[in-house]
């Protein structure tokens, strides 16, 4: 029997900078078994324009009356879009903030009254909204009577895990992880990457992500600058794009700061180059982070990783194993830190090659794909997991 599964977040035409759950999306949609799973996309919904409009209006207008029209549309579409398609499985895909909340709550409510099973994917964690929640009691009561209406909620670190239980969530709660595209690190050999990079003279330290001042750039730039006291053979890579790019870029010249190269958005082959090239990726994130896909990429192919104990991150990573993973955000530790990879390549070789085997066991979007649909097939087949 095949068995239709509705996603209320759009996977197609997904944007230039899209978030961490949209890569999600692309890439489960992609790997997800056709012979057993029907996909249907939600997708009226999903305008990002549209959507970005939507939040920035002010006042009331003709314009700013239409668009908000136009999304109240939409959520009407969705109970006879699940009905006439006769989905079997409601798969929602929130990150803990309270727009997201709001908005796959009221799908989780429709998707309950048709009797629905329901599978609910909570990304990113907001510390901020957790706390909203947890200290108020009418929001608390309202969080539990909306999700505890699904069938499986699915976090990305045992941290969530527990937060949900002492908010009174009653539901199967399962640990998972994001995934990495498997096209992306096809052909990688992880012995020619090491004797490659090693027989270089500059060692390249690598940070890619959307830029945004919560995602630790700032604190990457300042911790190359006091790693090049010591080295002149080290370089920061700088690849993204985001709304504090400019200020990055500006804080750069006006510091005279050398050494530090900005790639810009890279995807696809670029990306894959850029990893191939580098030493050691260094993220020191301080975002609500869920799982980073970039730390899984990294790692993906054999790089060494200096970041923070953020998400899921904190259950599997192991100073000294994975690379260095630390809760502060000095830059003068990171710079400690990242020096105990660039002064011992003996160690670099040795993290590279388990990271590379170790993520691409866990990580690639096939095998996670995998255990998704296991979700699934046990929802529809014996009613629990």
């Amino acid at each position: 029997m095949m068995y239709n599964i509705f996603f209320t977040r759009s996977f197609h035409n997904l944007r230039i900078g899209v978030g961490g759950v949209g890569i999600y999306m692309k890439n489960l949609v992609s790997n997800l078994n056709y012979e057993l799973f029907n996909v249907i996309n939600f997708k009226e919904i999903n305008n990002d324009k549209l959507l970005t409009l939507v939040d920035s209006v002010k006042g009331i207008t003709i314009r700013n009356i239409a668009l908000k029209t136009r999304v109240l549309i939409s959520f009407l579409r969705f109970p006879f879009k699940i009905y006439f398609c006769d989905a079997h499985i409601i798969h929602a895909n929130p990150s803990f903030n309270f727009i997201a909340l709001i908005r796959e709550g009221l799908f989780i409510i429709v998707s309950a009254l048709f009797k629905r099973r329901i599978v609910v994917f909570i990304h990113g964690w907001d510390p901020k909204v957790e706390k909203k929640v947890m200290t108020n009691k009418l929001l608390l009561r309202i969080f539990q009577k909306v999700y505890n209406k699904s069938n499986v909620l699915i976090v990305l670190s045992h941290d969530f895990k527990e937060k949900l239980f002492q908010m009174g969530i009653k539901k199967r709660i399962l640990v998972e992880t994001t995934m990495v595209d498997d096209k992306l690190v096809s052909g990688v050999n992880i012995q020619a990457k090491s004797k490659t990079t090693n027989n270089e003279h500059t060692i390249r330290i690598l940070f890619l992500s959307r830029i945004v001042r919560t995602k630790g750039i700032y604190e990457a730039i300042e911790s190359f600058c006091i790693l090049s006291r010591n080295y002149d053979n080290i370089e920061l890579l700088i690849a993204g794009d985001g709304p504090e790019l400019q200020a990055v870029k500006g804080y750069v010249k006006s510091h005279h700061l050398s050494n530090i190269k900005f790639l810009g958005y890279v995807g696809g082959e670029a990306k894959k180059k850029v990893f191939l090239k580098s030493h050691v990726y260094f993220f020191p994130t301080y975002h609500g982070e869920g799982m980073p896909i970039s730390v899984l990429e990294a790692m993906t192919f054999g790089l060494p990783v200096v970041t923070r104990a953020v998400g899921g991150l904190k259950d599997f990573f192991k100073n000294g194993v994975h690379g260095y993973i630390t809760d502060s955000r000095d830059p003068k530790y990171f710079a400690y830190l990242l020096d105990k990879l660039i002064d011992n390549e003996s160690l670099r070789t040795k993290i590279s090659a388990f990271n590379y085997n170790y993520a691409r066991k866990r990580f690639l979007a096939s095998e996670v794909t995998k255990r998704i649909e296991s979700i699934y097939l046990n929802l529809m087949e014996n009613g629990k997991l």
